[in-house]
Order: structure tokens, then C-alpha cells, then sequence
């Protein structure tokens, strides 16, 4: 009875394990609808916020100011990952 009783607990604990997995991975996927809100001039926060996830910093370059030509300009490129794994960027 007691051997009985533990599998079930164990199905039910890995069952449980499962969903709650499923249910993160679904929120901080990229996926095509969370992109499509997506807007130019967005913050990264403001991305991060859509996307349920602060995404990777894949690129930070910073270009010192010419005087007379251009000032300090800083780049970032985070990177997110959609369902099938292909990667997509936004660039701050």
C-alpha cells in the first residue's frame, strides 16, 4: 500500500513539475504576438515588460562624440529567443 501511495505521489509531484514548466517557458517566449506590440522608440523596459523577460545583452558599443560632428552615441542589441529557438534582436 505505501509503495502504491508513493507513485502516486511522484506522478502527480512530476505532473505538477511539467505544467508549472510549460507555463514559464510560455510567458517569456518571444513569440510572433508579443513581437507585434513591439514599437519603435520603446524602451528596453518597455520590451522586457511585452515579453515577460529582460532578454540577453548580446552587444553594449558606445561611439564618442566628434564636436562639430555628432555627439555620444550608445548602442545596445538584446537578444530574445521565439518558440522554435530562432533568436530575434532589438537594438536600443
Amino acid at each position: 500500500m505505501f509503495k502504491k501511495q508513493s507513485i502516486i505521489i511522484i506522478l502527480v509531484l512530476a505532473a505538477f513539475t511539467v505544467l508549472l514548466m510549460a507555463g514559464c517557458g510560455s510567458q517569456k517566449t518571444a513569440t510572433m504576438e508579443k513581437f507585434d506590440k513591439i514599437e519603435n522608440g520603446m524602451s528596453h523596459q518597455q520590451v522586457s515588460e511585452i515579453i515577460n523577460n529582460p532578454g540577453e545583452l548580446a552587444i553594449a558599443a558606445t561611439y564618442p562624440s566628434l564636436p562639430g560632428v555628432m555627439d555620444k552615441v550608445e548602442h545596445k542589441i538584446y537578444t530574445w529567443k521565439n518558440p522554435d529557438g530562432q533568436p530575434f534582436q532589438v537594438i536600443q
